[in-house]
């Protein structure tokens, strides 16, 4: 299963890839000299071994070692090549890739360890599925010395596992090519006068290296008995050990951060822990050392408790048909943190669920503050809340979620309100001002009583940074969009919130005048972020090739191409990375990915083939 189907993954990965920081970071360029260091370093390694103990310059022992590092080191750039992010270009990509697995795994090429592999990814601790699972739950009598023989382990799953029904074809036939190279080198070599020295120099090394790389890369990452489909963010680890063993691990000491975004290089795991101002610190992701095991590992609250009861501790009009309300937890409760952008879902008496931001600042603790604008024409969400929920009353409602995170590192940020809309926009001032960041918030309204929070908004501490706009006589908005989105700078952003046409409007002035569309957040809650129909099956034509597929309601469509022997290339399974984008010819598609903006989505031009699906019967793709 795709990671991105569980709520709070996806709501993360958005987070992250929505950081204005992330384009850069996520780019992978057509050769790095990290990666190509790599590739040099490990077969010059491996030559250095050979050629050295043959003249004489040092002994065995020295040989195996510098040959059992090269193996090592190998294995990095072999892995990145898996995730596409080892060079942009992608024949050169997967020619490294190639190159690099040899020395590890012999005859292997780069479309079979990409399928093994990626099946690791999607279904992590699952016992059939997962090739690795065994990789960390070792079989008795063996140990861990069975980590010294993966080799042979995959070709045992894969037969036994029924991946080769689930497959594309030409995996067996790439996994016959891969064995017969392995016999044929072996048997060749041992049957040579320097058949002495090929088992010291490589075979002792090379199981040796295999062993240290799954021990380090697979054993030691993931605790048994967790899966990314119920536990993504405590199903993988981050090594905390000394600078020098979390240097030779490249990267894997932040192995959690490689299955949330795999197709991230190895060298750029690190910055990406201060993206969404460190959201990913709060995920309750396990720590262990390199010998040692994680000491406590959190796990995700059971399902169902997600909605509370509070009490409502005040009902207050802030402007006309505008009520306020503030929730407290009932004697012995407390309520969970919520940050800057936050909104909670309103449980009401009769079934419906609104959502509203909060609009209070996030450092108070145990007490939540929405309002309501009463829509008499509405859906009758908020005219129940106006009626229903009284001071002293009991409310229901569900944790904090953020689809419209403030990012804390812009050198200037510009809040721009839109009648109610401006509840979000004040717990971001709160924010901001505790956090001594420059900035100003715009409130357009039609009119003083119109206002929320008019008085308050004359004596919060943010008070100098308000601007309001009230409309002019004609009707028409008094809010000059020009002058106030001119001479954006490098570093701004700029958050709006409101009414679709306003966002529209606003956004559209924006883009006129430089701001692009990582400079521009807008709040959308049209979607629950992971909030998706039941999968169903449905037709998939293909325009460029005249095909038919039909796609089960529990595959996706790169596994429905595979089998048919299609080949599309792909990187992270879970829609972050946009390396299986594709063009929509025709149908609507059903987005699930955190790739895409809600602009592109929305325009249904392309769609990401790892993690979303058709919304109708049938959809048309350009393959």
């Amino acid at each position: 299963m795709p990671m991105t189907k569980d709520p709070a993954v996806r709501e993360v990965l958005n987070q992250i890839i929505s950081d204005p920081d992330y384009g850069e970071v996520a780019k992978v360029p057509f050769l790095s000299l990290h990666q190509f260091s790599l590739v040099a370093l490990c077969w010059l390694g491996a030559f250095a071994s050979v050629y050295g103990y043959f003249q004489g310059w040092f002994g065995a022992p020295v040989a195996v070692a510098i040959m059992f590092v090269s193996i090592f080191i190998s294995f990095t750039p072999m892995h990145d090549a898996a995730h596409q992010s080892l060079s942009s270009n992608r024949f050169l990509n997967d020619l490294l890739g190639t190159i690099s697995v040899q020395l590890l795994l012999p005859g292997a090429n780069m479309p079979l360890w990409r399928t093994l592999h990626m099946e690791h990814h999607r279904y992590v601790g699952d016992e059939e599925y997962d090739p690795d699972d065994k990789l960390v739950n070792t079989p008795r009598p063996f140990g861990i010395l069975y980590l010294a023989f993966t080799d042979l382990h995959w070709v045992h799953w894969y037969y036994t596992s029924g991946a080769k029904e689930r497959l594309p074809a030409r995996t067996q036939y790439w996994l016959f090519l891969t064995l017969a190279c392995l016999v044929v080198s072996h048997v060749g070599f041992l049957l040579s006068p320097y058949w002495w020295e090929f088992l010291v120099l490589y075979v002792l090394p090379q199981r040796l290296g295999l062993w240290a790389v799954v021990y380090s890369f697979a054993y030691i990452q993931h605790p048994h008995g967790l899966s990314w489909e119920e536990q993504a963010f405590q199903s993988t680890v981050r090594i905390k050990s000394n600078p020098l063993v979390r240097l030779s691990l490249m990267g894997q000491a932040d192995h959690c951060m490689h299955h949330l975004l795999p197709h991230l290089p190895w060298y750029r795991y690190g910055p990406v822990w201060d993206f969404a101002n460190g959201a990913l610190l709060r995920q309750n992701i396990p720590h262990r050392g390199y010998l040692t095991p994680a000491k406590e590992i959190i796990l995700p609250d059971p399902l169902g408790s997600d909605v509370r009861n509070v009490r409502v501790t005040r009902v207050q009009d802030v402007a006309k048909d505008i009520r306020s309300y503030t929730f407290e937890p009932l004697q012995g409760d407390h309520l969970p943190t919520f940050s800057a952008g936050s909104h909670i879902n309103l449980h009401l008496p009769s079934g419906a669920v609104r959502q509203y931001s909060l609009l209070n600042a996030p450092f108070e603790q145990n007490r939540y503050q929405i309002a309501v604008k009463r829509d008499d024409a509405g859906r009758g969400g908020s005219k129940e809340v106006h009626e229903v929920l009284k001071e002293g009353g009991i409310a229901r409602i569900g944790k904090p979620h953020n689809n419209f995170v403030l990012y804390e590192k812009a050198k200037r940020t510009v809040l721009i309100a839109g009648g109610i809309g401006i509840t979000p926009t004040l717990s971001m001032a709160h924010r901001l001002m505790q956090l001594e960041k420059p900035f100003v918030l715009h409130i357009c309204a039609r009119s003083e009583e119109h206002l929320p929070f008019a008085e308050e908004l004359r004596n919060w501490a943010f008070a100098p940074n308000v601007e309001v706009h009230f409309d002019t006589e004609d009707g028409r908005s008094g809010f000059d969009a020009d002058r106030i989105l001119a001479n954006h700078a490098e570093g701004e952003l700029v958050y709006i919130c409101g009414p679709g046409g306003f966002m529209e409007w606003v956004t559209s002035v924006a883009k006129q005048h430089g701001w692009s569309d990582k400079d521009i957040v807008t709040e959308n809650f049209s979607a629950a972020v992971g909030d998706y129909a039941e999968d169903k099956a449905f037709t998939l034509n293909l325009a460029k090739s005249k095909r038919q597929l039909e796609v089960a309601s529990d595959e996706n469509l790169i596994d429905a191409l595979h089998k048919a022997n299609i080949k599309v290339p792909f990187a992270c399974m879970q829609g972050t990375c946009g390396t299986c984008l594709t063009g929509i010819v025709e149908g609507e598609a059903d987005h699930r990915d955190a790739y895409q903006s809600d602009h592109d989505k929305s325009e249904n031009k392309q769609m990401c083939l790892c993690v979303s699906r058709a919304k109708g019967d049938e959809i048309t793709l350009d393959l």
